[in-house]
């Protein structure tokens, strides 16, 4: 099916979304900030559709396990208020189901139209590369955009923020960068994009860049599952699998060759996981976790935050928290139906799934930047390959039409030779 370009106004309105998606957590507080960009997303698809209607398509929200998920996500922040166990404001977390289902739509709706997002993609990556850039020089001595560097840290330091020694791009957080560039690509990889490539590169870098190893996990296991599906496949898939590979492998030869020491000494675990806080406050939390479904077997409803008194890195366990087993069995069961929600044209979304699912053992993805992205691309796959199977199938009954009609009329149909 081929696309079309985006208008120069729809190019801009994309890359300006997903700008202030990446930026959120600079304005002000994060939590805020994250319950203002979820309603800014479920504003924005509303008022597209009244102003330039589009078929939107919100079927696969009727699965059980998706929709119910989802629902919880929107649903349990009240009831937490209610039951007194957190602050009204904690109550805007409600956003954050309504959030995700923006997201799909938005993607739906750009594809309702044939427009390709490939552009958009690069411009996004190419903006967060740069700003790498600037903060890996700063890093080193050598601070190239003086003001840009003094935005960075005024905002980091404004919002309470103060680990600044790896580069985050355009995020707040290093490891939303790298979780951020891992589902492109991941995507990118499955997917056949304009100038695919590059997309590869570009993302293969800042995933590089933000030192998450997190992100680094789950680009190394959706390597290894595309490897196994198409190990006994044709030399063809094997060799675009293998150019694939090769810009990786470049991509990690000159961020180790050139990049600051802090990503080689968190590659490496220098002094053992005990001397990482990083890595020892999640195992931390996670000795906690017995305690907490002990006295929370159902779920603490509220952003378990609160309960915790810290930041919780783990996505499963923060869902497990809030929401109890109930809901990690839903939201589980909720990614394998994204990912495979078209299974007549190939699981192509299920990389992308693996690789949220990676991701949330040490990160945070629903409702964040990462999540929204997530969900965007889903949606938009989805409303893509539903118009090529449509385009298929009437193509299909217009030449079944033209045959009948031939024969109808007594004609037999002309064998016209070339050459």
């Amino acid at each position: 099916m081929r696309l079309r370009p985006l208008p120069q106004s729809g190019l801009t309105a994309v890359a300006i979304v997903l700008t202030i998606t990446m930026t959120a957590g600079r304005w002000g507080g994060l939590t805020t900030s994250l319950s203002l960009l979820a309603f800014a997303w479920c504003l924005l698809i509303i008022t597209l559709l009244i102003l330039r209607p589009r078929p939107v398509d919100l079927d696969v929200f009727r699965h059980p396990a998706l929709g119910l998920g989802v629902g919880a996500f929107t649903v349990l922040p009240l009831i937490g208020v209610l039951a007194g166990r957190g602050s009204l404001s904690s109550a805007a977390a409600f956003g954050v189901g309504l959030s995700l289902v923006a997201a799909y739509a938005m993607g739906q709706y750009l594809a309702a139209d044939r427009f390709d997002i490939s552009t958009s993609l690069l411009v996004i990556l190419g903006a967060n590369l740069l700003f790498v850039l600037s903060q890996i020089a700063a890093f080193n001595g050598f601070p190239v955009l003086n003001q840009l560097n003094a935005f960075d840290l005024d905002s980091k330091f404004g919002a309470g923020y103060f680990i600044v020694a790896r580069p985050s791009g355009l995020f707040l957080n290093p490891n939303d960068l790298g979780s951020f560039a891992a589902v492109i690509l991941c995507y990118s990889m499955v997917v056949h994009l304009r100038q695919r490539m590059t997309t590869i590169a570009l993302s293969s870098i800042l995933v590089l860049a933000s030192g998450s190893r997190g992100a680094l996990l789950a680009v190394g296991v959706i390597m290894a599952w595309l490897v196994g599906r198409r190990y006994f496949s044709t030399t063809g898939q094997l060799l675009r699998l293998g150019r694939i590979a090769a810009m990786v492998g470049v991509a990690i030869a000159l961020l180790l060759a050139f990049g600051p020491d802090v990503l080689i000494e968190r590659l490496q675990f220098r002094g053992g996981v005990a001397a990482d806080s990083s890595v020892s406050g999640r195992f931390d939390q996670l000795a906690d976790l017995w305690d907490w479904m002990l006295t929370y077997p159902l779920g603490y409803w509220s952003p378990p935050q609160l309960l915790s008194g810290t930041a919780i890195d783990n996505d499963w366990t923060r869902v497990l928290v809030q929401g109890g087993p109930l809901l990690l069995l839903l939201w589980a069961a909720g990614l394998v139906v994204l990912g495979t929600y078209l299974r007549n044209v190939g699981p192509a979304m299920a990389a992308p799934a693996i690789a949220v699912a990676v991701l949330s053992f040490s990160q945070l993805t629903v409702g964040r930047p990462t999540g929204l992205l997530f969900f965007f691309l889903v949606g938009y796959h989805h409303r893509l390959t539903l118009v090529a199977a449509l385009q298929r199938s009437q193509r299909h009954i217009s030449i079944g039409a033209d045959r009948r009609s031939t024969f109808a009329h007594g004609r037999r149909p002309q064998v016209v030779h070339h050459g």
